[in-house]
């Protein structure tokens, strides 16, 4: 898994957390680039899990934080 891919993409769907450069090296993307007779397969992650073995893991995308911003009031009482 790229960097990008890291910042990207999340295994945990509750709170869609990244990632991360730490944990990247734990997921696989596995898929056809060739297949002459039929329908190319989609592209599948796998997450390693202990002894190598490499488990189906569904990824979605991180969700956007949402920014706030601090008013403090000392300049936006001009109205």
């Amino acid at each position: 898994m790229s960097e990008d891919e890291a910042k990207r993409l999340s295994d945990r769907d509750y709170d869609r957390r990244p990632i991360g450069n730490d944990r990247r090296g734990f997921f696989v993307r596995f898929g056809v680039s060739k297949q002459n007779y039929d329908a190319t397969a989609l592209e599948r992650w796998y997450q390693r899990h202990d002894g190598g073995v490499l488990v189906p893991v569904q990824l979605v995308e991180v969700k956007k934080e949402n920014v706030l911003h601090v008013v403090n009031g000392s300049d936006d009482e001009l109205w």
